[in-house]
């Protein structure tokens, strides 16, 4: 173990906007050129738990947004 390395995803930051457009670019057009799904793809490491990193904050903004929801559905139906 190397003093100062993140000890978990967790302490990975998550990729920014500039980060996700530049990364889908390459994507996009390999996508629009046919790839498949299941193409292998070589990412580094670091890169992959900084995707996973993300994710989760995100998943747990998402979940934090719908959390009113069902209390809020019977309302907005019954208007």
């Amino acid at each position: 173990m190397i003093i100062g390395q993140p000890k978990s995803i967790s302490d990975l930051p998550p990729f920014n906007d500039e980060e996700i457009a530049a990364m889908s670019q390459p994507l996009n057009a390999m996508i629009a050129q046919g790839a498949p799904a299941e193409l292998q793809a070589a990412v580094d490491f670091g890169s992959l738990c900084r995707l996973v990193a993300t994710c989760t904050v995100l998943s747990a903004k998402v979940k934090t947004l719908e959390a009113p929801l069902p209390t809020l559905r019977p309302a907005l139906v019954e208007e």
